[in-house]
């Protein structure tokens, strides 16, 4: 496993720690419990945490997918900044292929952690044909040619 993926699911950990923390003053309270969150990974980072023939790129940017719970985001906004990495939430922002596929990295108690698969990601940047893109799509359709059709039909949406 790569320092930092370790990394990464060392600040998923330390989240679910927090949140564990936190319901139990929530309890003492009376107050409402946070639910478990759902992180779902896309963009860059989740090439980083696949398995690849080839170095993506490194990012800073942690993009999701997922709708968390307020209290959650801040504070895992607060552990990415201490590795120096940056959460970006807006699914709304974000376009995914329909039906993408995710596969389960992390279960804890209150955070349960899902990967995109590499051919959505790609799928999703040949749809935007971003210059900063361009030469990543090229090394994984180097390392993969025969997806070419796939990606270029999930980009379209079908």
């Amino acid at each position: 496993m790569s320092f930092f993926k370790q990394e990464l699911l060392s600040v998923f950990h330390q989240l679910n720690e927090l949140m564990e923390e936190r319901n139990q003053e929530l309890r003492k309270m009376g107050s409402l419990l946070l639910k478990k969150q759902t992180l779902k990974i896309v963009g860059q980072m989740a090439l980083l945490l696949n398995s690849l023939p080839f170095s993506p790129t490194s990012t800073m940017d942690l993009d999701t997918v997922s709708k968390l719970d307020f209290w959650v985001q801040q504070v895992l906004e607060n552990l990415l900044l201490e590795q120096g990495m940056h959460l970006e939430s807006d699914p709304h922002l974000i376009w995914m292929p329909r039906n993408t596929q995710y596969d389960k990295i992390l279960n804890l108690s209150l955070v349960e952690v899902w990967v995109a698969s590499p051919e959505d990601v790609i799928a999703s940047k040949y749809r935007f044909k971003r210059k900063k893109d361009e030469q990543l799509i090229a090394k994984y359709l180097q390392a993969f040619p025969q997806q070419k059709e796939k990606i270029i039909k999930r980009a379209r949406g079908k």
